[in-house]
């Protein structure tokens, strides 16, 4: 984590939070909700045991392109076809968000919306077959 804080250090605008230990009080939701759907990428590091993390489902709630690890590909291994940002290192990501241009931008993150809008209407419809078989 400490590797991703000085990486997007100097990509601007930006937004940190951080806090001083695990289990913290954090920011409001209503606070974090604001920043979140005014934000195109949020850097989602892996769990400390697990790769996977709230993280992911809080940037495609909010309409954004997850940045992640990807550690032993697992994001592709769990959702085929994803359309998040893939870094083996979070220096990856850097050159990513200081090229890409608003219309790159505005495309993935659309690609995001739609796909994350399908795997929702596709969870419910396998969970909805289940119960009701």
């Amino acid at each position: 984590r400490h590797d991703l804080l000085y990486q997007f250090l100097d990509i601007k605008p930006s937004f940190f939070h951080k806090t001083q230990k695990f289990n913290e009080k954090i920011i409001d939701v209503a606070k974090m909700s604001k920043i979140l759907s005014s934000t195109q990428f949020i850097p989602c590091p892996n769990g400390f045991v697990h790769p996977e993390t709230y993280r992911v489902y809080e940037a495609l709630e909010c309409g954004c392109i997850p940045i992640v690890e990807n550690a032993y590909k697992y994001y592709d291994r769990l959702f085929p076809q994803n359309p998040f940002l893939k870094v083996n290192k979070w220096s990856e990501a850097k050159p990513i968000l200081n090229e890409w241009k608003n219309d790159q931008i505005q495309k993935r993150q659309e690609e995001c919306k739609l796909w994350w809008s399908k795997q929702k209407k596709n969870l419910q419809e396998f969970v909805n077959k289940k119960i009701n078989s």
